[in-house]
């Protein structure tokens, strides 16, 4: 019986391996959907994107550099890695922002304020890649400002319109959620 469970089961694995294309991996899987990455960083309970991230040496997802921090985020297009180009709009989304502050998601969160912030209206992804990174630029003076302190600033930054690909609507946006009492530690 032993003898005939073996054999079956060799027999299973060598179809299975068989039917295996070489390069089975690599072939394009999936839905093409173009979202940010920074909405999903909360595990799918918000869209919100923590900043700092972390205390660890890997773990900041911003640089300062030219009295600025530059908080990263990235445009993403899922499936295959391999692909054409597109582009996308980003979008402050202030009165979306207001709205989620007036639900009291973040305690003691405020609105980043206009002027104060730099955004690109426009990222796009090269031929053959499926990602761009891009910046929310904010003035390190209001960091450091006595207005700020132990708030939370925040801005709704969102893309739409991308000129290949669908755009994923439950991740096109992250709630930017920056501690200015964790982030002046960072300065």
């Amino acid at each position: 019986m032993k003898k005939i469970l073996l054999a079956l089961l060799s027999l299973s694995l060598t179809a299975g391996f068989w039917g295996c294309g070489k390069g089975d991996g690599f072939k394009d899987t999936g839905y093409e959907l173009v979202y940010l990455t920074q909405a999903t960083t909360s595990g799918g309970i918000s869209n919100e994107y923590a900043v700092p991230a972390g205390e660890g040496k890997y773990t900041y997802n911003f640089k300062v550099e030219d009295g600025k921090l530059k908080i990263i985020m990235t445009v993403l297009r899922s499936g295959s890695s391999e692909g054409k180009g597109f582009s996308v709009n980003v979008t402050p989304m202030v009165t979306e922002t207001v709205a989620y502050i007036a639900s009291g998601a973040v305690a003691d969160g405020v609105l980043l304020p206009d002027g104060k912030y730099t955004l690109p209206t426009n990222v796009s992804v090269p031929s053959g890649k499926n990602f761009a990174a891009f910046y929310l630029e904010v003035e390190i003076p209001t960091i450091r400002d006595s207005a700020y302190d132990n708030k939370k600033l925040m801005l709704q930054v969102g893309i739409s319109n991308p000129t290949a690909y669908k755009l994923n609507d439950d991740l096109a946006y992250a709630i930017i959620v920056i501690d200015v009492k964790k982030m002046r530690e960072k300065l």
